[in-house]
């Protein structure tokens, strides 16, 4: 039974209410060594109580790092926004507006294209010239009269 590979002692079978299986421990080398740790990088004795519990400790830490990898990314997002909005409320607060008629063919997109706001992308402009006019959709008629930034 001793050899210099894995050797597997058997320890006494007791029946528990959990699992009637036998209770096997794993030998690396053939002398048990054991440091208080069961989840010790180093330890050479693995007990399935041991390996469940290794298991356990390390979806923690998995679960723990994700959660702390989703939290800065939301955290970013936020502040990604705030600087934004503030953005595009200093564009709108410096804007001059004139009124324009619709023509057919227009789009609020060539609209924004052709009336930007300063520092702000098309779509953010487009977002504006909606809420300025209070259109609920993207639809223009022609002979409708819009504000638009100069």
């Amino acid at each position: 039974m001793h050899s210099n590979a894995c050797t597997v002692a058997q320890t006494a079978h007791t029946a528990t209410p959990k699992t009637s299986r036998p209770k096997l421990r794993v030998i690396e080398g053939g002398k048990a060594h054991t440091n208080g740790s069961r989840c010790h990088k180093g330890s050479r004795v693995r007990t399935p109580s041991a390996t469940t519990s290794c298991s356990f400790a390390n979806s923690v830490r998995i679960a723990f790092a994700a959660m702390t990898v989703f939290v800065i990314l939301c955290v970013a997002m936020v502040a990604t926004d705030v600087r934004q909005s503030r953005k595009l409320d200093a564009a709108t607060r410096a804007a001059q507006y004139e009124v324009l008629t619709i023509h057919s063919g227009d789009s609020i997109w060539n609209i924004a294209q052709d009336h930007p706001l300063k520092g702000c992308t098309i779509t953010q402009t487009m977002h504006h010239i909606r809420t300025i006019n209070g259109l609920e959709s993207a639809l223009l008629m022609p002979g409708m009269q819009i504000r638009v930034p100069s």
